[in-house]
């Protein structure tokens, strides 16, 4: 079976007009079973790894199968994008405009065979950094907005060349290529541009707008080839009525004001926000002019990047102004103190090797620093200038600081943490250590001003000052600048301090702890010979080239006694032997040791260079030479100039050594077995057999094995390693051995695995083959739906359901090609395919290609099957679709048909007709497409039920289903049938309608109940009016008077029908019937309930004289209801209730208190001998309170 691959190794074929485009390796290849599945072998002699911008890299041709054949090449640049390709002819070139890593591919394409690709060789491509900082602060701002023809000054913006900054002079080059170049351009017009001048006068490049828009600036800084190293952008507008005259300028301080400063040190001041009041929420692109002077001297300092260095002590006058002076328009000053200048820091202690130094008119110049070049701790002719001010004419003071830190941080010095006494010519025993000098920087005195002192302090605390013991017996000062000496005459524990003072009394001190001991035999090991130091020295690379630069930790040391072990690390060539003048002293800013191979003087013709960590302690000394420790460490050199390429040696029989190591009897060059299939299958382990790898010259090969899967992708291999052998004659060196373990990998794919076994020595010289692995597909696939949705939820009978799609995946590729909707047992050779069957519910005729239709409630079956193209047959679980009828029936009755009112004939009842039932049906209908409608239960399966209701709810009984109606023609009784219209034949349609008798007044409700066969029920109701439905209206004649809300405990509250009205009518009268009727028009109810809804009694039920009136005690507290019910003679009543809120009385209560309807008042009166009364005054009726007997008299 043949199959296409796709595989990420190389561009197949780039045009002329792809140069440019984004690309990557890649290329398609038909991997067919007659496909030979090993490619072309590609040599490549030279390839250097390393460019300029700006400067032509020329490729070396890759060489196939050792003959005159050529192989492709891509070549991308750091962004990905193809900048060259091959040509038969010529060599590819290319000029690298772009820092980074250009990646190379040589490849090599056969449509027999497989296609080999070398691994991607990199090429470093470095030059200048250049950097463009648009001015923050400058009196020449762009602001945002100006008006038409208006004159802008941009102003030239900072450009740095490898974070130095460059002047302005070199910026605006002369030169046709380099330099900086600004354009402006309208936004709606970007391919007219204009490339600005310089004006000398102002440094600005000055542009005047002539129409209204967005325009953009473009800054550019070319290199001296013309590419661009770096741009910026910046824009503004431009108005035709713009007003600058509007703009209230003002500003504020971003952050706090300095109160405070020492001087000698940089002092930021705050940046500011401009803004115009009219909108202070939109900063302004303005200059801020910032003057600082002494408020004593009046002397003015320079202010940079919003900071100062104070020299004076006391106070400083810091006044701001902001301005836009393209709009001729700026702000008030603004002035703030910045008060008690003064020097409160310490200067700065270094303990260095000898410097010197002249001091004119109080400003010292370090004139030379000097290092220990015979690493003696002697300061003699031996040594060797790091600093020379002569050296350095033309840099800032900065720069020159810089370096003289630089060279004081580079000296040798040595401060012994112990030493021993030794006994003189007369007996005395001392120890003489040479202490280093000392250097200081203070951030305001001068060096001149600087008091510097070296003093020793013993255990007991006795200080004794360093000082120099001169022939004639005097004694004086050492010179900081120079070593000094100092003698020891009695054993124990001590303390070597340096110390400086400044001018201002500030001082800073730093101390070395040293012991000294009585003998060296305290020093000694059992042997008598000195303790020497344990010392560890990481390891770091065997290999470099002789031209490279090496990195390396540096050693550490530990020791006995020593406590402050020194090491160095020396270079030679003898792996015993070394000179200490042939050190390593570089060190980078990672801490790291950097040693440039190039610089060691005769490199080129040894083989190996030996690096040398040694340790020294303070003490270990025989008097002539320092005892040390030393580990050595080997590093290969190897030859940048080397011609010979690497070499395969048994890749030709990789199929055969593929079949023993994986225990097949035979494989051939096509990946086929004896049985000419597949020689593995899918999911198996496949072993790599060993390849071998020779070099004549280079023994540190770069060797790379990369095994892609037929999709593309990267496989990891398993214990794969390299092993490497010499054969020597002698001690030299004749041949490098390296065999390349392959390891294993799984094979989870079908197709062919190619493997790229790659080389390159170190004079860039490329050996590529890549063989191929064939894979039989043994897999099944995996059937992934587009969606679980019908399995999670139910769907409606009688609905047409379409199913989720299946998709096929084979380890995550997706398969493309196949057929969905023929059964597997019918399936297409050679070819996937996916199909889904019903396979189990209450109806199974009713499937489709994509869905089918569940015509009866219940479970459906569904299972999926999926096949690829070798017939690998994977089956899913069974999925469950249940189907519900959950429609409910829909009735519609007739349009056209309204109930109107029917009229009463006093006690005769009148016959009604009800609406019929135009349409009804379960299912669903779809307005706009019709072809979507369904049915879920046949019309003749509905149920329909018709019930009436009268005003109380009753059922009204014999309602009757008729299409017509009787009527009385002229004495003769005539059938009259319910026509809604005419049929195609001009018939008459009919419809039914609903008859039933109203037997008395109201409003009767007709429901239309329709069920279909699952038990879903949809009601819709019609009423209409016979004879009066209006309830009576029951109003209050004075209810501010007559209706209480508010009573007491004890209270009482009475009531009388006169004081309503019913329909107008007072309610005494309406209760009374007519002489002429025996029944009165209305009845009426009351009744009052207290707060547990329990009915309260009416004083006034049992007496005769009291017909229509009520009275009620109010016993207890709560909310009482007032329940008021009117009924006319046709039924209609209406219920009315009145809240009264009953409390427990508030004896201490001396208030007058209005309430709705009620006025309460209480007076209390001390009559007598403490007797009070109380009155409860209601409205105009009579009190109601109760009164103590005492009151009464």
């Amino acid at each position: 079976m043949k199959r296409k691959y796709i595989v990420p190794l190389i561009l197949a074929s780039v045009s002329a007009t792809t140069l440019g485009a984004h690309a990557q390796f890649s290329v398609k290849a038909d991997y067919s079973e007659s496909t030979t599945l090993t490619g072309d072998m590609i040599q490549v002699s030279g390839f250097k790894g390393e460019g300029k911008i700006g400067e032509k890299i020329v490729l070396p041709d890759g060489m196939l199968n050792g003959g005159s054949e050529k192989a492709k090449i891509t070549v991308l640049d750091p962004r990905g994008q193809v900048v060259a390709t091959s040509t038969e002819s010529d060599k590819t070139t290319f000029v690298p405009t772009l820092k980074g890593y250009y990646s190379v591919k040589y490849y090599s394409e056969d449509n027999g065979k497989l296609t080999t690709a070398t691994d991607e060789l990199k090429i470093l491509v470095q030059g200048d950094d250049y950097s463009i900082s648009l001015p923050s602060n400058s009196k020449y701002v762009v602001p945002a907005t100006v008006k038409t023809n208006t004159k802008v000054q941009i102003p030239v913006p900072t450009v740095s060349c490898n974070d130095v900054e460059m002047t302005q002079t070199s910026i605006i080059s002369s030169q046709a290529k380099r330099g900086l170049k600004v354009v402006v351009y309208k936004k709606d017009n970007a391919s007219a541009t204009t490339e600005l001048s310089f004006n000398e006068t102002t440094k600005t490049f000055d542009y005047t707008p002539s129409s209204a828009g967005v325009y953009e600036i473009v800054y550019r800084y070319y290199d001296a080839n013309g590419f661009v190293q770096d741009y910026k952008t910046d824009s503004f507008t431009v108005k035709d009525n713009f007003d600058a005259s509007k703009i209230k300028l003002n500003f504020s301080y971003k952050s706090s004001k300095p109160s405070t400063a020492v001087l000698g040190v940089k002092t930021s001041l705050p940046k500011v926000k401009a803004f115009d009041e009219n909108n202070n929420s939109t900063e302004l692109d303005a200059y801020v002019d910032i003057k600082v002077k002494h408020s004593t001297s009046g002397k003015e300092y320079t202010v940079t990047d919003y900071s100062f260095t104070p020299m004076e002590k006391g106070s400083y006058e810091v006044t701001y102004q902001v301005s836009i002076p393209v709009y001729g328009i700026s702000t008030k000053t603004n002035t703030f103190i910045i008060s008690d200048v003064k020097d409160n820091q310490n200067p700065i202690v270094k303990i260095v090797n000898n410097y010197t130094y002249t001091t004119t008119n109080g400003v010292t110049v370090i004139d030379k620093v000097f290092d220990d070049a015979n690493k003696n701790n002697v300061c003699d002719a031996g040594e060797t200038v790091l600093y020379n001010k002569d050296d350095y004419t033309n840099i800032t003071d900065e720069e020159r600081q810089e370096k003289i830190a630089t060279a004081m941080s580079n000296t040798d010095y040595n401060i012994p943490s112990v030493v021993y006494l030794t006994t003189d010519g007369t007996g005395a025993a001392k120890a003489t250590v040479k202490l280093p000098a000392v250097y200081s920087v203070d951030n305001f005195s001068d060096y001149s001003n600087l008091k510097f002192e070296r003093t020793v302090k013993s255990s007991t605390g006795l200080i004794s000052v360093v000082r120099k013991n001169n022939a004639d017996g005097t004694k004086e000062d050492y010179p900081a600048n120079q070593w000094a000496e100092y003698t020891f005459t009695s054993e124990g524990d001590y303390s070597i301090r340096y110390e400086v003072k400044d001018e201002n009394g500030n001082s800073y001190m730093t101390s070395y702890a040293i012991t000294v001991k009585a003998s060296e035999a305290e020093l000694k090991d059992d042997s008598g010979n000195f303790v020497l130091p344990t010392i560890t020295f990481p390891a770091f690379t065997s290999y470099a080239k002789n031209d490279a630069t090496i990195s390396f930790s540096k050693p550490t040391a530990t020791d006995k006694y020593d406590t402050r072990v020194e090491t160095r690390v020396y270079y030679s060539f003898d792996r015993n032997d070394f000179d200490v003048k042939d050190e390593v002293t570089t060190i980078g800013s990672d801490g790291m040791y950097k040693f440039d191979l190039s610089k060691v003087a005769d490199i080129a013709s040894h083989n190996s260079i030996y690096i040398h960590a040694v340790a020294y302690n303070d003490y270990a000394n025989d008097g002539t030479n320092r005892k040390y420790s030393q580990l050595t460490r080997e590093v290969v050199l190897v030859n940048t100039n080397d011609a010979d390429a690497p070499r395969f040696t048994n890749i030709d029989d990789f199929f055969t050594s593929l079949a023993t190591k994986n225990g097949k009897t035979s494989i051939d060059d096509k990946g086929m077995n004896s049985d000419n299939k597949p020689a593995f299958d899918q999911k198996e382990k496949i072993k790599l057999p060993d390849v071998l790898v020779e070099d004549t010259k280079d023994g540190n090969l770069s060797i790379a094995l990369e095994v892609r899967d037929p999709n593309g992708k990267k496989v990891t291999v398993k214990n794969s390693k390299y092993t490497k052998t010499v054969d020597r004659t002698g001690s030299e060196i004749t041949n490098n051995k390296y065999t390349i373990s392959g390891g294993s990998f799984i094979a989870d794919y079908s197709g062919v695995y190619t493997i790229t076994f790659t080389a390159k020595d170190s004079g860039g010289n490329i050996i590529a083959k890549t063989v191929g692995i064939r894979v039989r597909d043994t897999e099944k696939p995996d059937i992934v739906l587009s969606s679980y949705d019908p399995f999670t939820s139910a769907v409606e009978v009688g609905k047409f359901i379409e199913v989720p799609a299946a998709t096929l995946t084979d380890k995550g590729v997706t398969l493309t090609d196949i057929t969905t909707n023929i059964p597997y047992d019918q399936k297409e050779s050679g070819k996937a395919g996916t199909y889904w069957e019903l396979i189990e519910g209450p109806s199974l005729s009713t499937m489709g290609t994509v869905g089918f239709t569940p015509t009866v409630a219940g479970d459906y079956v569904i299972k999926y099957y999926g096949w690829d193209q070798e017939g690998n047959l994977t089956e899913t679980k069974n999925y469950t679709i249940t189907a519900k009828d959950t429609i409910k029936p829909t009735i519609k009755l007739e349009n056209d048909y309204v109930l109107t009112d029917v009229e009463w004939t006093e006690d005769k009842p009148v016959v009604v007709y009800a609406p019929g039932v135009l349409e009804m049906y379960d299912g669903y209908r779809d307005k706009d497409d019709p072809s979507k409608d369904y049915d879920q239960t046949e019309v003749s399966d509905i149920t329909l039920t018709v019930k009436v209701y009268d005003r109380d709810n009753n059922v009204v009984e014999g309602v009757v289903a008729t299409d017509h109606k009787v009527v009385n023609v002229n004495g003769v009784d005539q059938n009259e049938y319910f026509v809604i219209g005419k049929d195609a034949n001009d018939q008459d349609i009919t419809v039914t309608r609903y008859q039933f008798t109203a037997k008395k007044q109201g409003v009767y409700t007709i429901k239309y109940i329709a069920t279909d066969a699952a038990g879903n029920s949809t009601e819709i109701s019609k009423t209409v009016n016979v004879g009066d439905v209006i309830d009576p209206e029951v109003e209050w004649k004075d209810s501010d008077t007559n209706l209480i809300t508010k009573a007491n405990i004890g209270d009482s509250f009475e009531f009388n029908l006169n004081m309503l009205n019913i329909d107008g009518i007072s309610a005494e009268e309406a209760i009374v019937a007519a002489a002429d009727q025996d029944k009165a028009e209305y009845t009426v109810t009351v009744n009052m309930y207290d707060s547990s809804s329990s009915l309260v009694t009416n004083q006034y039920k049992n007496d005769s004289t009291k017909k229509n009136s009520y009275k009620w005690d109010f016993e207890k507290s709560g909310t009482y209801e007032l329940r008021i019910i009117a009924q006319d003679k046709a039924g209609n009543k209406i219920t009315k209730s009145y809240n009264i809120v009953v409390e427990a009385k508030d004896e201490n209560k001396e208030t007058v208190k209005p309430i709705v309807g009620t006025v309460l008042i209480v007076v209390s009166a001390l009559i007598l001998v403490g007797v009070v009364t109380y009155f409860v005054v209601t409205g105009k009726k009579k009190s109601v309170a109760k009164q103590s007997p005492k009151a009464k008299k």
